[in-house]
């Protein structure tokens, strides 16, 4: 408490000495300071958090009284002492209305250090807090006492008294009564943190297991029973009330067929045989079903001789996801057996390493396999490490268009097909985002290599059959057919060759051999060993030299071939429908070069349409010797029928005999010249009717002989009398 000085006039006064005075007077005030941190100890033992600022004001007001000092002040800091979170004061001062030490530097350096600030005159003051000093004087604070606020080795707060006068000193047991208080009032603030944050954490594990679906479980491993959570009880359909947990009845609720491996697992973890106790099992719920479970645990309370006393774990439900698991896992089969019988090959490469990170089976079928054996996968290999460099760059060209576009791309992509022959792929490609943000490749492709080699060839097909309808020069459209067969097949030089009836092969067609070589090559005799031409004629068979250079069909004469830079050459034979070798084609490359069967199937195509055309101009040469020879023999008839026509008139008229017809349906009637003489017609005055020149007797007799040869069918005679056209 605040103690004044006093005058030598006083004391003589007082009836006691002063030194029994003041032990008397420090007794009193031990007493009530006793009994005040009594009592205030006794109201912040149960108290509520809702209670304790009321409380706090409270006590800073007993302590005030008890102190006999015109101010009382807390307050709590969790950073700084000169910017207090929380603040009490009690005081009919303004500066005790506030805790703030913004304006005390020099006590918030002592306080800081845990060093109570004692000021029993503020005018005592050093020097270096002459700023202090001057903001007491402006609160009119004569005297000051400020005890830090220590909790675990750190500041959280401070506590003070402020006088309006000096004091003498400030009394031990004052600063004592402060620091019990400040304690106390620390302990207590704490206290109710610490259950508050324990409240917290209690409430957010239960939110975090009733949401997770997880239940706690603690297990007394020396009687084998088990205290649980709620949780635990209800994912199992139970009453948490009354439900009750052994070691024996968990055993009990296994699924038969997870009863061993969950016991053994457990026992071994128990035994200390396994690190780490994790497993999944399934639980017999209250109403029968089965329930998957995920069980962690870990062992906590050894005895002195290491045996385990207690586990503890939680139990968390996963039959949602154990059905979501089966579901994905039943679709992963249903989508890799698609996609591994499905013409189409799938992949998703990364585009920054270019590397495979999945592959359907499709990939074998449709994509030479790399150099490496077969049984070794793609996946984790690099493009350039499966394909040709030029292939390889064309995937990740594609790759990185599309992670930069962020769009699918639909393109036709070279590739080498199963049997190494080049192919063309139609690739359609997307962007994969992944969750780590980085951006993968996946795509789906189709052969269309068939597909295109077929439109080609019925393009051909159609081209050289429209040509051969329109009977265009045979030359032309051998030449057409030639240049169609070096654009189906690349790097080619191809010349087609007639067979003669001598038994030699004569120029045919040859658009880019070299003139020199196709005029060397007339007149080659047909047979074995001479060359690729002449061994197929007499072979009636495809013949393929693979390299001109080494192969013993072209030893009579490869330096020809080689002189113009000619190494390999396949040949066919064009057959006739009656069988005879009409003509060979022949593709020649500037490389040893083997054909693909897709090649040997163009040259087949080709060959059957050489035949056409070739058949055709020879029946259009046979057709056209045909039909002058009829001509010739028309003119001959006609000239022979003219002649017999002479002279038959002769005899009609050395006869006097005359013809007529008549058309029986309408009775019109031609005359000839000798028979229009006898009527006494003349050629400028033909008969028109014969009605005129009969009787009625003898006009009736003529339709009935008439009739009757049309209904009979047979010749008739009459005898008429005719009257002339000049009435005799």
């Amino acid at each position: 408490m605040a103690t004044s000085a006093t005058s030598p006039s006083e004391d003589k006064q007082r009836p006691w000495p002063l030194e029994v005075q003041a032990l008397q007077q420090a007794l009193h005030n031990q007493r009530n300071y006793n009994h005040l941190i009594t009592t205030i100890i006794s109201r912040f033992v149960e108290i509520s958090p809702a209670d304790l600022d009321q409380e706090i004001r409270h006590s800073l007001s007993l302590v005030r009284q008890a102190t006999q000092v015109d101010g009382c002040c807390l307050s709590f800091c969790q950073t700084h002492l000169a910017s207090p979170d929380r603040a009490w004061a009690d005081g009919c001062l303004d500066a005790a209305r506030g805790v703030s030490l913004i304006h005390l530097p020099w006590s918030c350096v002592r306080l800081q250090r845990e060093e109570m600030v004692c000021i029993p005159n503020v005018a005592d003051l050093p020097a270096e807090a002459a700023l202090e000093q001057a903001h007491w004087q402006q609160q009119g604070i004569g005297a000051a006492l400020i005890l830090p606020l220590v909790h675990k080795s750190a500041v959280v707060g401070a506590m003070g008294l402020m006088a309006c006068q000096p004091v003498a000193d400030w009394s031990v047991e004052t600063i004592q009564l402060v620091q019990v208080l400040g304690k106390m009032i620390v302990a207590t603030q704490q206290r109710l943190e610490d259950e508050r944050l324990l409240q917290e954490n209690e409430e957010r594990l239960r939110l975090a297991l009733s949401a997770t679906n997880q239940g706690l479980y603690d297990v007394d491993l020396t009687t084998g029973k088990v205290l649980v959570s709620p949780e635990y009880a209800t994912m199992l359909g139970y009453d948490p009330a009354t439900f009750h947990e052994t070691e024996d009845h968990w055993r009990e609720m296994l699924h038969p067929d997870d009863w061993t491996t969950a016991t053994a697992i457990y026992d071994a973890y128990i035994a200390g045989e396994i690190p780490e106790y994790k497993l999944e099992f399934r639980l017999k719920t209250q109403s029968g079903q089965w329930k998957w479970i995920l069980s962690l645990g870990k062992i906590v309370a050894w005895d002195e001789a290491g045996r385990p006393l207690r586990m503890l774990g939680t139990h968390t439900d996963i039959d949602d996801l154990k059905r979501a698991e089966h579901a994905l896992r039943s679709s992963e089969i249903q989508f890799r057996t698609f996609m591994d019988n499905s013409p189409m090959v799938a992949w998703i490469t990364d585009p920054d390493t270019h590397r495979v990170e999945y592959t359907s089976q499709g990939w074998y079928r449709n994509y030479a396999p790399p150099p490496q054996p077969i049984d070794l996968p793609p996946l984790g290999k690099s493009l350039f490490e499966i394909f040709p460099e030029e292939i390889a760059q064309v995937y990740a060209h594609h790759n990185r268009w599309v992670v930069d576009h962020h769009e699918s791309l639909e393109v036709v992509e070279p590739g080498l097909r199963p049997d190494h022959s080049p192919g063309e792929f139609l690739s359609f490609k997307f962007p994969l985002p992944q969750p780590h943000g980085k951006t993968l490749v996946g795509g789906v492709a189709i052969d269309i290599t068939e597909r295109n080699r077929t439109e080609q060839r019925l393009a051909l097909q159609s081209t050289i059959l429209a040509r051969i309808a329109r009977k265009e020069p045979l030359h032309e459209i051998l030449t057409a057919l030639a240049l169609a067969i070096e654009d189906l097949l690349r790097e080619s030089l191809c010349s087609i060759m007639f067979c003669g009836v001598d038994g030699c092969l004569h120029a045919g067609v040859a658009p880019h051999l070299p003139d020199a070589y196709s005029k060397a090559l007339e007149g080659t005799q047909v047979g074995e060993a001479m060359g690729s031409c002449g061994t197929a004629a007499v072979r009636r068979q495809p013949v393929i030299v693979e390299d001109v250079a080494t192969n013993p069909l072209w030893a009579n004469f490869r330096d020809l071939p080689l002189a113009h830079g000619l190494r390999s050459c396949w040949s066919i034979p064009v057959f006739a429908s009656d069988g005879p070798v009409l003509a060979t084609l022949a593709v020649y490359h500037r490389e040893p070069r083997q054909p693909y069967s897709h090649d040997l199937d163009t040259l087949q195509l080709a060959a059957n349409l050489a035949k056409v055309a070739i058949e055709q101009d020879q029946a259009t040469h046979a057709l056209e010797q045909l039909n002058h020879d009829l001509e010739d023999r028309v003119a001959q008839r006609t000239e022979a029928l003219q002649r017999s026509q002479d002279r038959l008139k002769e005899a009609q008229q050395v006869a006097r005999l005359g013809w007529w017809e008549m058309d029986v349906h309408t009775r019109q009637m031609t005359w000839s010249e000798e028979a229009m003489a006898l009527l006494g017609h003349s050629p400028d005055n033909p008969c028109t009717n014969l009605r005129h020149h009969l009787s009625e007797a003898g006009w009736d007799h003529f339709n009935d002989i008439v009739n009757q040869a049309i209904e009979t069918g047979t010749p008739c005679t009459a005898d008429l009398a005719i009257i002339r056209h000049d009435g005799s």
